[in-house]
């Protein structure tokens, strides 16, 4: 398979979150939006004058696993479920933010 021109609109990444009191981060599959490096530069700069959730919503499609309930039960992606996620605890949007803009832009070459 070739590397495509133009990428594909999303992409599937696992984005690991620090959790207190747990030694080990606990791992969320994400779907996102593609960005250009120009996109993302502007969507970066741009970051502030929004909301999180309203900002990491702009590149956020879905959580297609890991996300649970009380009782251990999945819990369906929503916008309201989105925002509850962010707020639960101080570091989530960090670790989503890092998540997306090192799947933009690191490489996974070996050497």
């Amino acid at each position: 398979m070739g590397l495509r021109l133009i990428p594909n609109p999303v992409f599937i990444a696992q984005i690991p979150f620090t959790v207190a009191g747990e030694d080990e981060p606990t791992v969320v599959e994400f779907e996102f939006r593609h960005k250009s490096p120009e996109e993302l530069k502007a969507w970066v700069s741009g970051f502030g004058s929004r909301d999180t959730a309203t900002a990491l919503g702009e590149v956020v499609v879905r959580w297609t696993g890991g996300v649970v309930d009380e009782s251990g039960e999945a819990v369906r992606f929503s916008g309201d479920n989105f925002r509850r996620f962010l707020a639960a605890h101080g570091p989530r949007s960090e670790d989503l933010l890092r998540g997306y803009i090192r799947e933009l832009t690191e490489s996974r070459q070996k050497n």
